[in-house]
């Protein structure tokens, strides 16, 4: 059994703004205030393995194997305009199982990946950063494009080591 989390305060510490301090002045434009959260940063992620080896039936030594995440939602972009156009990255979990079993040099695996077939997104974009032009009742380049997660996946897989 192995588990690994990750907690994160991921925020900046003073605002950001176009032309640098002071902020924000007449030539600068405010970004993203002091406090929001940084892009891509989780505030939790964490995993868990649990792996058994059985006892070994006629020189195989089988095993089975579960694998689970989770990570909290994460902004796409510091600038808080752009990120409200592009929309935030939903919270997650994902499952995987796998049977096998090893022979001296082989190993024969069945496995299920996003076993509950989670629609998972890894991450939001726009082909360019959306801007906002005088007059303009959207922002330009407001189509956001998701990269999601595999699908459920079931197979099998045979290893030889050589």
């Amino acid at each position: 059994l192995s588990t690994n989390v990750e907690w994160l305060d991921p925020r900046l510490t003073s605002d950001l703004c176009s032309n640098g301090p002071p902020c924000p002045s007449a030539t600068s434009y405010l970004w993203a205030p002091s406090g929001t959260n940084l892009p891509v940063s989780p505030k939790f992620k964490g995993n868990v393995v649990a792996r058994y080896t059985f006892v070994p039936i006629a020189d195989w030594s089988p095993f089975a194997q579960l694998t689970s995440m989770y990570q909290t939602q994460t902004e796409p972009a510091l600038r808080v305009d752009q990120a409200a156009v592009v929309g935030k990255v939903p919270a997650y979990s994902l499952t995987d199982f796998t049977l096998g079993a090893t022979h001296q040099n082989m190993t024969l695996e069945f496995f299920v990946t996003n076993a509950f077939d989670r629609r998972a997104q890894l991450a939001r974009f726009t082909q360019s950063a959306p801007t906002y032009y005088t007059g303009a009742p959207t922002p330009v380049d407001s189509q956001a494009y998701v990269i999601p997660v595999q699908p459920r996946t079931i197979g099998a897989r045979l290893a030889v080591r050589y």
